[in-house]
């Protein structure tokens, strides 16, 4: 079966940037890692976890994301 992203629900993340969970604990029930999609919106940057990325580009920047163990919003350390 194939699947596109915009078959996924997507959520917002604690840092307000849009996520699609393509594989992970909602998705497939897995807790062993988690394949995201996330937007970051033009001029905007991630709020600091272990780093940050700033979008400085001309459009929306789009980052595939591999956590292992899967993402959790309520594990989620902010600096």
């Amino acid at each position: 079966m194939i699947k596109r992203v915009s078959d996924y629900e997507s959520f917002k993340a604690v840092d307000n940037f849009e996520i699609v969970e393509v594989i992970g604990i909602p998705t497939t029930n897995t807790k062993e890692v988690s394949f995201t999609l996330a937007k970051i919106k033009l001029g905007l940057k991630t709020t600091n976890h272990w780093h940050f990325i700033e979008n400085r580009g001309n459009q929306d920047l789009l980052i595939w994301c591999i956590c292992t163990p899967a993402f959790s919003s309520k594990e989620t350390i902010l600096e």
